[in-house]
């Protein structure tokens, strides 16, 4: 299953929840593997694309594997998913994708 129709197939991003709830039992029945990883978040309103590459840039030189999620994506959607500084491969977003539907559908979760 490609990714690309997985991620039409879930809530469409229109009727977001801003509530953090159904995110949080998903990654929970995931098993929290955000709790294994050393995490950044860059906010605000103007180049936080730019930034967030920067970031990956300086810790990747430094030694450190980095993985950078961009949004929105320009052309493709793999553009949204870098590791070590390069976009993810259509099969192996498709493998991971098609691993995770049945979750994100079980939690209502959105494009996004």
């Amino acid at each position: 299953m490609r990714l690309e129709s997985i991620l039409e197939s879930l809530v469409e991003e229109r009727r977001i929840h801003y509530a953090l709830d159904r995110f949080e039992a998903a990654l929970k029945a995931a098993g929290n593997p955000e709790k294994s990883v050393n995490t950044l978040i860059v906010a605000g309103t103007n180049g936080k694309g730019s930034t967030a590459l920067y970031l990956s840039s300086i810790l990747k030189e430094a030694g450190h594997r980095v993985g950078t999620y961009l949004s929105p994506h320009l052309q493709n959607v793999r553009e949204r998913f870098v590791s070590d500084l390069k976009c993810a491969e259509t099969a192996e977003l498709d493998e991971v994708a098609a691993e995770l539907v049945a979750l994100g559908k079980k939690f209502e979760l959105t494009y996004f």
